[in-house]
């Protein structure tokens, strides 16, 4: 029965906040429709009214709550004395389940592309520094490679989808280094778009394509709406950088935010 009872108090306590939110959220609709300023005060009156209910119940119940925790200690007392192995066995196994939830969230985060943020937080090639967006995993090889996964669309615009997950997903790719990208003229239709850069004193060039020859089985897209873009430094004193994207029309803006704002 002393269980029943503290389940039933915690029940209503949470029935107290959500039935009194509720009808805020009701009342600042209503009075919001006569005047706007008005909603406002209906809301925040109808939550400082839900807080002073909230507290006064919690009041009036107090003492057996104190009651409540005094005898659960007294009994786990005589329980410590009686069977000890058994208190220090479901001590063990509390701390091991309180610790699972945790666990499998660690576990389910590891795949997203946050992660690959912490595992490389300083994605520096040999004399230059990527910043990419956290909704994009960053894989770093070595100081002369790092590449980049990711979209704009779908659920992988939130984060929320590893790149290399169902293959209509269609994450695109792209790839920065300190030589040549892999180039191949006669996968390419023509140069549509030229564009270029100033980082510091390097002077980027990129050649905007569209490919003759689609990698589906590879990236899952549809051919009309696959770019491709290489650039290259200008051949002057500073280091070379060179920089490949492959993918979706929609994430170009995002491979030329990463190359703009490449640091020296």
């Amino acid at each position: 029965m002393r269980h029943l009872k503290r389940l039933r108090l915690f029940a209503t306590e949470a029935a107290i906040l959500f039935v009194g939110v509720v009808l805020s959220l009701i009342l600042a609709t209503l009075a919001s429709s006569i005047v706007w300023w008005l909603g406002a005060i209906a809301f925040w009156s109808g939550v400082l009214l839900t807080a002073a209910g909230l507290f006064a119940f919690r009041r009036k119940h107090r003492a057996w709550k104190i009651q409540y925790d005094a005898e659960g200690y007294r009994i786990s007392q005589v329980e410590c004395k009686r069977r000890p192995a058994r208190v220090r066995s479901k001590r063990i196994a509390r701390r091991v389940l309180i610790w699972i939830p945790s666990l499998i969230a660690a576990f389910v985060l590891f795949f997203f592309p946050v992660v690959s943020h912490v595992l490389h937080p300083n994605a520096r090639l040999t004399h230059y520094r990527i910043h990419a967006p956290w909704t994009f995993t960053i894989w770093q090889i070595d100081e002369s490679e790092i590449f980049v996964f990711g979209t704009k669309a779908g659920r992988g615009r939130f984060g929320v989808s590893p790149y290399w997950g169902r293959r209509n997903s269609g994450s695109s790719f792209m790839r920065f280094s300190t030589y040549p990208t892999w180039q191949n003229n006669s996968e390419k239709s023509g140069e549509t778009l030229r564009r270029e850069f100033r980082l510091g004193n390097v002077r980027l060039i990129c050649g905007q394509y569209k490919p003759k020859y689609l990698r589906e089985p590879v990236w899952g897209f549809k051919a009309n709406h696959v770019l491709e873009v290489e650039c290259h430094s200008d051949g002057s004193k500073s280091p070379d950088l060179h920089a490949l994207f492959y993918g979706r029309e929609e994430d170009l803006p995002t491979f030329y935010t990463i190359v703009d704002s490449i640091t020296p």
